[in-house]
């Protein structure tokens, strides 16, 4: 896959840090129910 093939959802997803987008991008991707970290200042619950 390119690598270009995800700039547009990376840049369209909503995140306080723009360099957490790719994890959430990542997330959708694979279809994960729940993302969990301990970044709450980034990712409110």
């Amino acid at each position: 896959m390119p690598e270009d093939a995800h700039a547009d959802p990376i840049a369209r997803m909503p995140a306080k840090d723009p360099d957490d987008r790719v994890y959430m991008i990542a997330a959708v991707a694979a279809h994960v129910a729940a993302i969990v970290n301990w970044n709450l200042a980034d990712f409110s619950a």
